[in-house]
């Protein structure tokens, strides 16, 4: 499977706000079906956006993507931590 290559504007000229959107991570612009709008995180953004009405922010597909795999490999890492403890702790090794 060939990894899918997303294309960031062309740095010919300015982009235009009103039919373009920046990424929140990386900070480049995409068009809109580049990416998916993400809620805030944070109880005090959750607050915010409340308050404000503002729904969420833009993230590209290969920050998303990239996040996901992120929180995937933190939480195997836990797991696996979370195994070996009780693995450690049912042989005697560990009280």
């Amino acid at each position: 499977m060939l990894p899918r290559v997303e294309q960031a504007l062309d740095a010919l000229g300015i982009p235009d706000p009103e039919t373009h959107c920046v990424c929140i991570r990386c900070g480049k612009w995409f068009k809109p079906d580049q990416g998916s709008w993400v809620a805030l995180e944070g109880r005090f953004a959750r607050n915010y956006s409340l308050s404000t009405g503002v729904g969420g922010r833009f993230r590209c597909a290969r920050c998303t993507r990239i996040r996901r795999l992120t929180e995937y490999g933190i939480w195997a890492t836990f797991l696996g931590l979370l195994l070996l403890v009780w693995l450690l702790t049912s042989l005697g090794v560990m009280k």
